[in-house]
This record gives structure tokens, sequence and C-alpha cells, in this order.
């Protein structure tokens, strides 16, 4: 009795280590979020974002969700609300790589306006974003050190900010 007692201990300690508080069952992806994903991947941005607002009314705790709402306000060119979603999936209460890709696409998201400012000849504005998309690449890396992807866009947008001073300064001398 006292020999199976101590096995069904030995099970139980096994079963559920010590840094386990509680068994979360596996759940069911959200439809909604699936159909979003479906949509980005043929470029429907808006029926994507349409999907992934159901989601997130859905589950108001899942940040990847806020990620994807990104991606898609994105892909419209609503560069506010997408940086706004990319904030919001980077809350610390996300996982590592939900942040990590949340601060990489806020700073793309900043370096887009960043160009599109320089087209316009607003380098001092276009610098700034520069400046933003600087301190969002920075971010990500802090969260996911290694990552190719943000460290080449790091320096990209680190090159940009001295091509914009550049210009400022050429165009302030004429």
């Amino acid at each position: 009795m006292r020999w199976s007692a101590l096995l069904v201990c030995c099970a139980a300690a096994l079963a559920f280590p010590a840094g386990a508080s509680a068994w979360t069952p596996l759940r069911a992806e959200n439809p909604n979020a699936k159909r979003g994903n479906q949509l980005m991947a043929e470029e429907q941005y808006g029926p994507a974002l349409e999907a992934y607002d159901e989601a997130a009314r859905e589950l108001p705790e899942a940040r990847a969700l806020q990620l994807n709402r990104g991606l898609a306000l994105l892909g419209q060119d609503l560069s506010e609300q997408a940086k706004e979603a990319f904030i919001a999936a980077a809350d610390p209460s996300a996982a590592p790589s939900t942040r990590a890709d949340a601060y990489y696409d806020l700073g793309i998201a900043f370096a887009r306006e960043g160009d599109a400012l320089s087209q316009q000849e607003s380098y001092e504005e276009s610098s700034a974003h520069f400046r933003e998309a600087v301190d969002a690449f920075k971010r990500s890396l802090r969260v996911r050190p290694g990552d190719r992807d943000a460290a080449w866009n790091l320096e990209y947008a680190l090159k940009r900010i001295r091509e914009e001073e550049e210009k400022q300064q050429q165009e302030q001398e004429q």
C-alpha cells in the first residue's frame, strides 16, 4: 500500500513539474483568425482586418491578433492605425515572439513613413520617423537578439537618418 502511494506521488510529480501551476487545455484555432490568415495570404487586407477584428472581440487578450490587425492595416496603407495595433501587440503580457515581431513591424511602419516623407522632401520629418524606426528595431533585437532582419533594418534606418540629415543640410545651404 505504501509503495503504490509513493508511485502515485512520483507519477504526479512527473506529470506536473514544479513550474507548472495549472494545466492549460489545447484550444482550437479561432476560425476568424484562421480566415484572416487565409485572406492575408491572398492580400485581401480589408476582409482580413474584419476577420481579425471579429477574432479580437472573441479573444480580447490575444496580443498576436493585434499584430495581425496591424499587418492588415499596414497592407491598406493605414500606418497610424497599424502602429497603434503594433504597440498593443508589444504589451509586456504578450509572448516574447509576439513582442519582437510587433516591434519589428512597428519599425517597418515608421521606415515606410520615413521613405514617403523623403519623397515629399520633408527631410526633417523623415529623419524623425527613421529615428522611431531605429528605436523599434532596437527593441525588437532586445527581445530577440540575433534577428538578422531586425539588425539589417536597423542599419538601413541608421543609414537613412544620415542621408536625410545630409539632404536637409544641402537644402539649408541653398
